[in-house]
């Protein structure tokens, strides 16, 4: 675990620093949201047990920083996101589930800006990386994590101030691989609100 967490804390620190690398400016973003979850078809016991664990809407909070290229962005991103799960549902009925599903994540990001009337702005684009997910659930799935490729695609809308910070809300479509050997992947869509400065 402790590896995992100081690959985690590596890959952070090297994809915060490369974007800004001789950018004309900085820029510094935090945000946060609410996701709405897929549900996720699973199998237990070599294909004894089928069926599907659904998961609650749930929450992402996260900050970036990069460079800022003529209309694109670059940036290193950290989040962290978590849900409960609500039941485990099979051949035999639903089954209520006690537990979670999370994920701290470090991506690599690309923004393209299309600038509008005023200061009002738009701007789509994705990212991927690597996050450390965990599953925590004391009736049916059990504790486990492991480390799984994430990649995120969305975009959003912004209103950019003359002193540099911009106010907005956007949009995210998340997918986490399998977590450890439960097969519960964490896919998500996600609307933020976000407030980024640029120096």
């Amino acid at each position: 675990m402790a590896n995992k967490w100081f690959t985690t804390a590596a890959l952070a620190v090297g994809l915060v620093a490369i974007p800004a690398v001789a950018s004309a400016e900085t820029q510094v973003r935090i945000f946060g949201g609410v996701s709405e979850n897929q549900n996720s078809d699973v199998t237990y016991y070599y294909g004894s047990y089928q069926g599907e664990v659904s998961i609650d809407s749930g929450f992402v909070v996260g900050a970036a920083y990069g460079g800022v290229y003529g209309n694109w962005v670059l940036e290193g991103e950290l989040s962290f996101r978590e849900s409960d799960l609500e039941e485990f549902t099979w051949t035999y009925g639903p089954d209520e589930l006690d537990g979670d599903i999370s994920a701290t994540a470090v991506m690599a990001n690309a923004w393209y800006n299309f600038p509008l009337s005023g200061n009002f702005g738009v701007y789509v684009g994705g990212g991927a990386g690597l996050a450390q997910a965990e599953i925590s659930e004391e009736n049916v799935i059990g504790d486990d994590d492991s480390m799984e490729f994430i990649w995120q695609v969305g975009g959003g809308v912004n209103f950019r101030t003359a002193s540099g910070y911009a106010f907005g809300v956007g949009y995210r479509h998340v997918e986490i691989g399998d977590v450890g050997t439960t097969g519960v992947e964490l896919n998500s869509d996600e609307v933020i609100v976000e407030v980024s400065r640029r120096f």
